[in-house]
């Protein structure tokens, strides 16, 4: 004998109320009148509620709404990261050329020319922020790099003997900088989504370095001195603070809700002038481009 499949309790009180309206259209008198098919209407509004009740219980006690996806809805969120990164060192402008001393030349002062190309260096960051509202977010980054500046040196080096016969000399140098910047950066998202977003930022930036400057050229030359060899330049350290301002963008990469992937590019403005001992003033551009990437995580 065939086993029967046993009826499952959720289609109990379907039957009820199939059996329930079947009984009432039996009834001889007309249905507004029929007490016996009012109580089935009210027995099959009954069922019907209790049926729909476990799907829609959940969302009338939540306000109906469905629930909001990850990484949504972070008014208020605040937020760290840590970056590495290059930015353009510190260049000062081209004075032109330049007289030094030096013993051997006595009283006939020797040229130079330096020219500074901006060498990227290599930077770490680490940042603080706060979603304030919606999409206006602020933050705090603080930036450090050092390394050396490529300076091409040209020099005419007078002769120690002879009169207007003065020796050339060229070659690349190197000059130290070292650089430490906070940057205050109001953020506006132009773009949200669950994985990527694009914010512009900007606001003021102070930077302190110390850097240094070519006064003159060190040389190497042997009898009968009618040739000589650069063999590095003759440095004065500018150390100071200056203020500034920048602006840039950045895109995120949300590969987990809370946690993600970063790339920042940021230009910094902030002027700098000072004055060499022979009286030539150099201007002096602090900032310069700086681009990272790193990890970024809210909570």
């Amino acid at each position: 004998m065939p086993s029967m499949r046993p009826m499952r309790m959720s289609a109990f009180p379907g039957c009820v109320a199939l059996l329930i309206a079947a009984s009432a259209s039996t009834a001889s008198e007309p249905l507004a009148s029929n007490p016996r098919e009012v109580g089935a209407r009210e027995v099959q509004a009954a069922v019907r509620q209790a049926i729909q009740e476990p799907d829609g219980g959940a969302g009338a006690e939540s306000g109906g709404s469905s629930p909001a996806p990850a990484g949504a809805g972070n008014v208020g969120d605040w937020f760290w990261g840590v970056s590495v990164g290059l930015e353009t060192a510190a260049r000062p402008s081209r004075p032109g050329v330049v007289g030094f001393d030096h013993p051997l030349f006595g009283s006939e002062p020797g040229e130079f020319d330096a020219r500074y190309r901006k060498s990227p260096t290599g930077a770490f960051e680490a940042s603080m922020g706060y979603r304030v509202q919606g999409r206006l977010a602020v933050a705090v980054t603080l930036s450090r790099s050092s390394g050396d500046l490529d300076v091409e040196m040209a020099a005419e080096l007078p002769h120690p003997f002879f009169f207007d016969r003065p020796r050339s000399v060229q070659g690349t140098v190197g000059s130290p900088r070292e650089q430490l910047s906070a940057h205050l950066s109001w953020m506006w998202r132009i773009r949200e989504g669950r994985k990527l977003e694009f914010a512009v930022l900007g606001g003021p930036s102070w930077i302190e370095f110390e850097q240094g400057v070519v006064v003159g050229a060190s040389f190497d030359s042997e009898y009968p001195y009618n040739e000589a060899a650069l063999t590095g330049p003759e440095l004065l350290y500018h150390s100071t603070g200056t203020n500034g301002l920048h602006l840039g963008a950045e895109v995120a990469w949300w590969f987990r809700p809370r946690t993600g992937l970063v790339g920042t590019a940021r230009h910094v403005h902030a002027p700098e002038e000072f004055e060499l001992p022979d009286g030539t003033r150099l201007d002096l551009d602090a900032g310069g481009l700086q681009v990272s990437v790193g990890i970024r995580r809210r909570f």
